[in-house]
């Protein structure tokens, strides 16, 4: 009796699994990419060969499913000439998805036809999976040295990113319609390659031994991804992905970031304040059904 209780539609999430698991993985993605080292911490440094280390930790939620992990990258800059310096990106991400989805739709948008009975409303089980990236990239910077933009610079780049979700599953039980009663597991395991288009702008202002640095940058992957993934029931084990049922490509928006970097300069440390508060008021608005996005990163200069 419980359990029907707690399964009755009016009761239902708004967004199915599909909807969360892709979002979720962009949200993770967006947060790897806004933590990246691109800029250099101190316009004035005019030694030839610069090195960046970049750690942080990712909190996402979203209608009672967590991703939490870590983010690493690392950076080497090379100055070509005054204006001018080339920089290679190298970066990871690694994650556990974790939660009970509990009631929603049942209706996998990488199926079509959906199997007899579907779409339905489902009490899912426990979620466990594993949600990842791994990326390297070049950019070039332009940096101007006179005006009232003394000590903005212009970045550009391209970047190679791998995203993964690994072994998402959870079990199901179907809750109306004619297939009421019937139990299985749904999951998603999808591999996505980008090249991702890269640019924005920083600006330095220092004060005593403290560097202020407001920045934005746009970033453009391609070519979108298509969710995959599996559903079984009692005689029932099929797969596909969105693309093949022609539901469409939907990982892989394009995003802005938005940030302010403050440095302190005796210790090369630099904390992304801008970036830890914007993708925390921005990303519940830009993603729909996200419910909280905490990013945290530090970053040594050496």
């Amino acid at each position: 009796m419980a359990a029907l209780l707690l399964g009755s539609p009016a009761q239902a999430a708004t967004e199915d699994l599909d909807f969360i698991t892709e979002h979720l993985a962009e949200v993770a993605m967006n947060n790897g990419l806004a933590s990246l080292p691109h800029w250099q911490r101190d316009w004035r440094d005019t030694r030839a060969w610069r090195g960046y280390l970049m750690g942080g930790y990712s909190a996402i939620a979203a209608q009672a499913i967590d991703v939490k992990g870590h983010l690493v990258s690392g950076a080497v800059e090379h100055t070509v000439s005054a204006n001018w310096s080339l920089r290679g990106l190298l970066f990871e991400e690694r994650a556990t998805l974790s939660g009970t989805p509990g009631v929603r739709a049942l209706n996998p948008i990488f199926l079509n036809p959906l199997p007899a009975g579907l779409p339905a409303t489902a009490h899912f089980g426990s979620l466990d999976g594993r949600i990842g990236q791994v990326g390297a990239g070049v950019t070039a910077t332009w940096r101007n040295h006179s005006g009232w933009m003394d000590g903005s610079e212009w970045m550009g780049g391209l970047l190679w990113q791998r995203l993964s979700i690994d072994r998402s599953t959870t079990t199901y039980s179907v809750l109306d319609g004619p297939a009421v009663g019937t139990a299985g597991t749904i999951g998603y395991d999808s591999r996505f390659n980008f090249y991702t288009l890269v640019g924005g702008m920083q600006w330095h202002r220092r004060y005593a031994d403290w560097l202020f640095s407001p920045h934005w940058h746009l970033t453009l992957p391609l070519p979108r991804g298509a969710v995959a993934g599996r559903l079984t029931a009692p005689g029932v084990d099929v797969a596909g992905d969105s693309a093949l049922a022609r539901n469409g490509h939907h990982l892989g928006d394009g995003y802005l970031s938005l940030g302010l970097s403050i440095t302190w300069l005796p210790a090369h440390v630099t904390v992304d304040i801008g970036t830890t508060l914007s993708q925390y008021f921005l990303e519940p608005l830009v993603d729909e059904g996200i419910d909280r996005d905490l990013l945290l990163a530090i970053e040594w200069s050496f």
